[in-house]
């Protein structure tokens, strides 16, 4: 069953980020995400059984009539599959829902997102490109 993440969630949230991510700030997460379970929703914040997923509208300021949804936040455990599936689903649906002409996915972490990412359709958009400010330029 998919449903809004609410306060009761943030210790099992808070356990799926430490086995996702593990370069996660505990203290700043700690802090935010019962935050984010509680705010009105201009995002989504949805879970499963074994996922969760936030997923964020971005109008950019030159075109500020064109909405597109990006996914900030999908984890699963032990793996994305079917649970993760499910969750990106759900947040395509949102998406169109909002108004959105595009839905972004992507994975920070190393996860291949690519059996998600060809369930729904979606089209590779590369090049990507990111520089690591921690390290001297």
């Amino acid at each position: 069953m998919i449903r809004d993440v609410c306060p009761d969630d943030v210790p099992w949230i808070l356990d799926l980020t430490r086995y996702r991510y593990a370069d996660y700030d505990p203290a700043a997460v700690e802090a935010i995400l019962p935050r984010l379970s509680e705010l009105p929703r201009p995002f989504l914040f949805i879970r499963n059984d074994h996922a969760a997923l936030i997923a964020d509208p971005m109008v950019y300021w030159w075109r500020p009539s064109v909405v597109e949804v990006h996914v900030v936040f999908v984890a699963a455990f032990p793996a994305p599959g079917l649970p993760g599936l499910q969750l990106v689903r759900r947040a395509v649906e949102w998406a169109l829902e909002q108004g959105a002409s595009k839905f972004h996915l992507s994975s920070g972490t190393g996860i291949d997102m690519s059996p998600i990412a060809a369930a729904i359709g979606a089209e590779r958009a590369d090049p990507a490109f990111f520089v690591d400010l921690t390290k001297p330029c």
